[in-house]
C-alpha cells in the first residue's frame, strides 16, 4: 500500500517509514531543503541529517562532495572499460515484519530494567531539539537525563541505563524513590567498547536470556527495533510515546520545571 508524501507523491511503505522517522526527529524542514537541492534519497538524507543533527549547510556540503567524487570516478572507469552497462531491475526487497510496538499508554509493572537510546530521542521534545540544533549537546543530554530520572522516581519499580554513542557525562547512582525504594540510574557511553548505542544494546539484549521481558526498550530507530526484535525482545517503543508517559506521569508543570532548569 502507498501513502502520499510531504510533496503529494505516493511513497513505498519502506520510504515511507524513513519519511515518518525524519519527521519523529524533527528534522522534516532540514530534509525538505535537500529535497530542493536535488537530494532525494530518503535513507541518505535521514543517514546525514542524523550525523550532522540537521545542520543543512554541512550535509548539502558534504553530499556535494560524494556527488563529484562518484562522477570523476565514473568518467575514469569509462576511459578505461567503456560505458557502464545499464544495470538490471532489481526485484522489490522484502518488507521486513510489522513489529508490536508497545502503545505504552501506562507502565508495565513487571519491567525490571528500561534502556533508553539517547542519541535518537534527543530531537522529540522541542525543548531539547532546540538545545541539540542551537550546539548545546551537553544541556540537551542532562535534560533527557533529568527527565529519565525524576520518570524512574516517580514510579520507584526499574533501573534504567540511558545511553548515548558518545558522552563525557557518564554516571551511575543509587536512587531512592518516591516510593521508597532504591533504584539504579546510569548513563553510559557507547564508546570506546562499542561503535555506537544501537550495536551496545543488541549486544546486551542478546545476554538478557530469560530476563528478556523484564527490560523494555525504548528507540524509534526502525532497524534497532528489528535487531531488538530477532533477539527475542517484546518490550520496545517509540520515542515519542514515552515522552507522553513521562510527562503524564510526573505532571506537565514538573515536566516543564525539569527542562527549564537546563535552559
Amino acid at each position: 500500500m502507498e501513502v502520499e508524501s510531504f510533496n503529494g507523491k505516493n511513497l513505498a511503505p519502506a520510504r515511507a517509514k524513513i519519511l515518518e522517522n525524519i519527521k519523529e526527529l524533527g528534522f522534516e524542514a532540514q530534509n525538505q531543503q535537500l529535497f530542493q537541492h536535488g537530494f532525494t534519497k530518503l535513507s541518505q538524507n535521514l543517514k546525514y541529517l542524523k550525523i550532522y543533527n540537521g545542520d543543512v549547510d554541512q550535509i548539502i556540503s558534504q553530499l556535494g562532495e560524494k556527488v563529484k567524487t562518484k562522477e570523476a570516478f565514473n568518467k575514469e572507469l569509462e576511459k578505461d572499460h567503456g560505458p557502464r552497462k545499464p544495470r538490471k531491475e532489481r526485484a522489490p526487497r522484502e518488507e521486513s515484519p510489522d513489529l508490536q510496538l508497545k502503545e505504552l499508554t501506562e507502565w508495565p509493572a513487571h519491567i525490571r530494567t528500561l534502556y533508553l537510546d539517547g542519541n535518537n530521542m534527543l530531537y522529540v521534545d522541542d525543548a531539547i531539539r532546540k538545545m541539540v540544533l542551537s550546539r548545546k549537546n551537553k544541556l540537551a543530554e542532562k535534560a533527557l537525563a533529568d527527565l529519565a530520572l525524576n520518570f524512574a522516581q516517580t514510579l520507584g519499580t526499574f533501573n534504567v541505563i540511558l545511553i548515548f554513542d558518545s558522552t563525557k557525562q557518564i554516571s551511575s547512582q543509587d536512587v531512592v524513590a518516591t516510593n521508597g525504594n532504591t533504584i539504579k540510574f546510569s548513563v553510559v557511553s557507547s564508546t570506546p567498547e562499542f561503535t555506537n548505542s544501537d550495536d551496545a544494546l543488541v549486544a546486551w539484549s542478546e545476554k538478557l536470556g530469560d530476563k528478556v521481558n523484564e527490560c523494555f526498550f525504548v528507540t524509534s530507530d526502525r532497524g534497532l527495533q528489528v535487531r531488538l526484535a530477532q533477539n527475542g525482545v517484546e518490550n520496545i517503543s517509540k520515542t515519542k510515546r514515552w515522552f507522553t508517559l513521562v510527562k503524564n506521569t510526573i505532571g506537565e508543570d514538573k515536566y516543564r520545571a525539569v527542562l527549564s532548569q537546563t535552559e
